[in-house]
């Protein structure tokens, strides 16, 4: 009878490149490279290792601690553990602060886009000859919603992947519909649609549903300005969701909120003209020409200041990246690398941020 107690051994026939550590080797390894732990924080690593992995919380966050001059791979000297495993935190408080505001955005666009569209084309999802359009039983035609004739000249991939979701979803509340009702209204279809879906299908809308829709979500003095500067308005609203959809998937798939960088979509350094002449108030051009607020973390943060439909909204949402920020001054006064704030001068954000976006609430909701 086989022992189940009995270690298994594993035949090893080739030498892999990331093989099986232990939890105690775990902490050799970063003892070797210059990690310093007392002996409470030894086991505190270990419970960490054991609930996050080891490559989630020193590979992804310990960056900034690498000491520069090295060929091998050491760390600054006085890297604790917990200044690692502080800035793997500061970055999962500050997805869920991110996470919440594209909740919220994302609700509020799929709703407008919803409610313009049923108003504009109707709300019968299905195509002539779908099985259940219920004009097969009036002998009559009710044109979809999706119909490619509401938009002239356009791709119909969107369309396409709208009306497949109409037929053959399986989350709710499309399901629901499917089963229970005679159609799928868009405020229902929209709601089980990704993002990116969406996006597409904002941008072959006809243009005087893209307005109506953008005069809800956007400021009116955003709008008209950027038609006095000859810019294209839908175009810049779709890179800002599709820049909030990257950081979304960025967070969804347990990668480093903090450093991610779009390699498609930026926020324009025209459009900090539409929100002030002061042109600065953002970005100078030598940060832009850097990266600064282009496609990064602050531009992200910039553009949830766009979306806030009111100065109360905006004000609580400086508020809550006011305590975010205090609390990365106090979890990272003790960094090793010896140069103030850098988590910000790591993710590109100016030291002086709540200062800079406190002047885009005053311009944008005056």
């Amino acid at each position: 009878m086989d022992n189940f107690d009995d270690p298994i051994l594993l035949p090893q026939s080739l030498e892999f490149d990331k093989p099986f550590i232990s939890f105690d080797l775990q902490l050799e390894r970063l003892k070797r490279r210059g990690m310093i732990f007392d002996e409470d924080s030894e086991e505190y690593a270990r419970y960490i290792f054991k609930k996050y992995g080891y490559y989630r919380v020193i590979n992804g966050y310990d960056t900034l601690f690498k000491d520069p001059s090295s060929i091998e791979k050491k760390y600054l000297e006085g890297t604790r553990f917990e200044d690692v495993f502080n800035l793997f935190i500061l970055d999962n408080e500050l997805t869920k602060i991110l996470f919440q505001q594209f909740t919220d955005i994302e609700a509020h666009f799929k709703n407008i886009t919803a409610y313009y569209v049923s108003q504009h084309f109707g709300v019968n999802n299905y195509y002539p000859d779908d099985r259940d359009n219920p004009s097969h039983s009036h002998n009559s035609e009710v044109k979809s919603y999706l119909d490619i004739s509401f938009y002239p000249n356009q791709s119909s991939s969107s369309l396409n992947i709208l009306h497949c979701l109409s037929l053959k979803s399986p989350d709710n509340p499309t399901k629901i519909y499917r089963k229970s009702r005679n159609h799928i209204p868009p405020w229902i279809l929209f709601s089980n649609a990704y993002l990116g879906t969406m996006n597409r299908y904002f941008l072959i809308l006809p243009n005087h549903i893209k307005d109506e829709i953008l005069d809800e979500i956007l400021k009116p003095t955003l709008i008209s300005s950027a038609q006095a500067l000859g810019l294209d308005i839908h175009s810049i609203f779709f890179d800002g969701m599709e820049l909030l959809r990257e950081f979304r998937n960025c967070i969804a798939h347990g990668s480093r909120t903090y450093l991610f960088q779009s390699n498609k979509h930026f926020l324009p350094n025209k459009l900090q003209k539409l929100v002030s002449p002061d042109s600065n108030i953002l970005t100078s051009k030598k940060e832009y020409s850097q990266g600064v607020g282009k496609n990064d973390l602050y531009a992200i943060i910039i553009w949830l200041f766009l979306f806030t439909s009111s100065k109360p909204e905006a004000d609580l949402l400086l508020k809550t990246f006011n305590s975010f920020f205090d609390e990365v001054n106090n979890l990272l006064t003790d960094d090793p690398s010896n140069y103030d704030n850098s988590f910000f001068k790591t993710s590109k954000l100016p030291i002086n941020i709540l200062e800079r976006l406190q002047n885009l609430i005053s311009s944008y909701h005056q």
